[in-house]
């Protein structure tokens, strides 16, 4: 079946019964999980396991705010498709949608999802400003969420008082300029 995991143990030579699955997590997805292991005598073993995400982005524990930040790279059909799902099948949809574009898709574990999210959660702690506390609706969010880190900062201060961010990417060769006009961090940016 699809759904198992077969091991063909050879305990002939050896003194202890211990099983050892390396990488079982990419296999499976969050949740609970029982694995039964059955002996050449037919005696058969059950035992519960828990696979959790322990460095699961925090952004995926609110999936109103993880599918509001999608806006910056998925089409308008996916957004509406996930306006008319219920609040019960919202986690599965998230899931589905990044399953389209999973870099790996012999594994449960997606890199692309994983990393999209994790920018999130950093926007959030380094580019929130008054009035607006979720950084990846703020410009420097925006463009950090779509491409990453840059691969050069430069910070510019001028004689009135504005600061402005030189941000340079190498790949794709682009350059953005953030301008903070009101002292408060909010840098926008410039066209």
């Amino acid at each position: 079946m699809e759904d198992e995991i077969h091991l063909i143990p050879d305990f002939k030579n050896s003194m202890t019964k211990n099983f050892i699955l390396y990488s079982i997590n990419k296999k499976l997805i969050e949740g609970d999980y029982k694995i039964n292991i059955t002996t050449d005598k037919q005696k058969s073993l059950t035992y519960k396991i828990s696979v959790v995400w322990f460095t699961k982005p925090n952004y995926l524990n609110n999936l109103t705010l993880a599918i509001k930040i999608l806006k910056y790279i998925a089409d308008e059909n996916d957004i509406e498709k996930f306006k008319r799902t219920s609040d019960d099948e919202l986690y599965a949809a998230v899931f589905n949608y990044w399953s389209k574009l999973d870099p790996t898709p012999q594994t449960a574990f997606n890199e692309l999802m994983d990393e999209y999210y994790q920018r999130a959660d950093y926007t959030v702690k380094h580019f929130s400003v008054l009035g607006t506390n979720n950084g990846a609706e703020t410009d420097r969010g925006r463009i950090y969420l779509q491409l990453g880190k840059p691969a050069d900062i430069k910070r510019i201060y001028t004689s009135s008082n504005n600061v402005s961010e030189v941000w340079t990417y190498k790949n794709p060769e682009k350059e953005f300029i953030f301008t903070d006009k009101t002292g408060l961090g909010n840098f926008l940016l410039q066209d």
